[in-house]
């Protein structure tokens, strides 16, 4: 089994409470979220990257023990290997390109330096078509390109997992359409399990081997 998950995590504050309780099995290498802003898309991707710790429940990825709270077995994300591709991208503004694609593989948490130079950094600057703008700042890029930087700077730790969040969500439609095809090419040719989250349909249609519908923090239906 790819996925075997139950987890449980209650949210409260002064004005409401909200309970996330998804539990499902699945041998799907394009699992995707839908449902609307507020549904628990973005706290269910954060659990399985290890940056949310849920209340109850367990998470296994090729029969994998990240947590278990029957177990106390409790992965840091780090030891997870799943990549979490933030809806802003995240990158670093004062890094170039380069620096931000080649951060992942330097120890401590050291900027890698300007001049840097490793195979897989140039593998990812060619397949991606950055070459031109290694050098370059994040402020200097278009949403598509710093789209690039960031799956660019997310596969160079060759990850067992994509863990996507609204990928597309910043991009004009035409952009989208074409990122999108490049982002499923490359799944196909890598073979690396994503999981996706959006409220798009097309995004939906287009990656969806099996979706999953959530609202207020529950599966209402699944597709395959």
């Amino acid at each position: 089994m790819l996925w075997d998950i139950a987890v449980q995590k209650t949210y409260q504050n002064r004005f409401r409470t909200f309970e996330l309780n998804i539990k499902l099995k699945s041998e799907a290498k394009r699992l995707v979220l839908f449902g609307p802003s507020g549904s628990g898309k973005t706290q269910f991707l954060k659990m399985l990257s290890g940056l949310i710790t849920p209340d109850t429940g367990h998470i296994r990825f090729f029969s994998e023990e990240f947590f278990d709270s029957a177990k106390g077995i409790l992965k840091p994300p780090q030891k997870r290997q799943l990549v979490y591709v933030f809806q802003e991208y995240a990158l670093f503004p004062h890094l170039t390109v380069i620096q931000n694609i080649g951060f992942s593989l330097y120890k401590n948490w050291i900027n890698p330096p300007k001049n840097i130079y490793l195979p897989e950094i140039d593998k990812w600057l060619e397949k991606f078509e950055l070459k031109p703008l290694a050098y370059q700042f994040p402020h200097q890029l278009s949403g598509g390109q710093s789209q690039r930087v960031a799956l660019a700077r997310a596969l160079v730790m060759s990850p067992k997992a994509l863990l996507l969040d609204e990928p597309f969500s910043a991009l004009d439609e035409s952009l989208r359409n074409s990122l999108r095809q490049e982002l499923s090419e490359l799944q196909t040719m890598l073979g690396v399990p994503m999981v996706l989250i959006s409220h798009n349909k097309e995004d939906v249609m287009h990656f969806g081997e099996e979706i999953i519908h959530l609202s207020d923090g529950k599966i209402i239906s699944l597709h395959i």
